[in-house]
């Protein structure tokens, strides 16, 4: 599950409705937020619980993306 999760984080964020954190697949979103502490805030805009990539952060967005990532722990 957690690999199907991944996949739709990296898949979403490279489209114009980026990623809908209620919506990917995540139970804990509070991982999300404490993820993207760690990513610089204008490669990105979330808002509504939705999170779109800046121009500037389309350049980083594997790097994003592999931030935002989850493993098998995190997910049970």
């Amino acid at each position: 599950e957690a690999q199907k999760v991944n996949k739709r984080i990296m898949t979403s964020l490279r489209t114009k409705w980026g990623l809908n954190i209620s919506e990917c697949g995540i139970r804990n979103v509070e991982l999300i937020q404490d993820a993207l502490k760690t990513i610089d805030p204008s490669y990105y805009i979330y808002k509504e619980g939705v999170l779109t990539l800046t121009d500037e952060g389309k350049l980083f967005g594997d790097a994003i993306s592999s931030a935002l990532f989850i493993d098998d722990q995190q997910w049970s």
